[in-house]
């Protein structure tokens, strides 16, 4: 019924078997354990018996909708989705990640931008607007020297693209 003690939970019940309309029926929450608890447990035990209290429950069957989905339906795609993508988009970094730059020069421009490498230290000093500023002017430096690049390979080219 309840969690094992290893995975955090107050140990398993005497029943094995049990609904949650058993459990809360009448006023008292219908729970007998295989041991007694300690200090912390019978802390647990009744903050989550208050928590019960408030419970009120229905007639009408459970049913799950999962938060993720316009339907409610579970899915992996949603899971993952949220698991990886949990907040909102940052535009400039976005951007940095669809430039053509070396991976390392991205890797290291992400860090900076979070302040998470030792040379950062550096820019501990400046606001986080120059910071970014600064960030925005060297990608679009590196993009002006890939279009110069590619405009000097079109003329000797003789204009031709492969």
């Amino acid at each position: 019924m309840a969690l094992p003690k290893e995975y955090g939970g107050l140990g398993f019940t005497e029943t094995r078997s049990v609904s949650v309309a058993q459990v809360l029926q009448g006023n008292n929450v219908n729970l007998s354990f295989r041991r007694s608890f300690g200090t912390v447990e019978e802390a647990e035990w009744t903050e989550m018996s208050y928590k019960l209290d408030l419970v009120t429950l229905g007639e009408d069957n459970d049913s799950v909708k999962w938060a993720f989905e316009k339907k409610g339906n579970f899915s992996t795609a949603s899971l993952y989705r949220f698991l990886t993508f949990p907040g909102a988009v940052d535009e400039r970094l976005k951007e940095m990640w669809e430039t053509k730059l070396p991976l390392k020069i991205k890797i290291f421009l992400w860090q900076l931008q979070k302040n998470k490498i030792p040379a950062a230290e550096r820019w501990k000093v400046l606001s986080k607007q120059e910071v970014r500023d600064d960030i925005d002017l060297f990608i679009q430096a590196v993009r002006n020297k890939i279009e110069q690049r590619e405009n000097h390979l079109l003329l000797l080219t003789g204009g031709e693209q492969s």
